[in-house]
């Protein structure tokens, strides 16, 4: 068991992700504690997106289909301020 755990420990994994974010602008900012807190969803929702990044995807699927309910989920702060 010990031998196990000591080379899971010691497997090198490589990180492909964002690291570190960069500062909000003063209008993303304002965005983020304005607007953020205002959204509420029902449930009903029709799409989930996980992982959104700028939003460009999930915006033109908004806008093709008017009458879907669309859920975006973004980790990184920027991503959701950029919309």
């Amino acid at each position: 068991m010990d031998r196990t755990l000591h080379k899971i420990q010691s497997i090198n994994l490589q990180y492909y992700g964002r690291k570190k974010l960069r500062a909000f602008t003063d209008t993303e900012k304002d965005l983020y504690t304005d607007l953020y807190p205002k959204i509420k969803f029902d449930g009903s929702g029709d799409t989930l997106e996980i992982g959104f990044g700028m939003g460009d995807f999930l915006i033109r699927q908004a806008l093709t289909f008017p009458h879907t309910q669309f859920i975006g989920v973004e980790p990184f702060k920027t991503g959701v301020v950029s919309l």
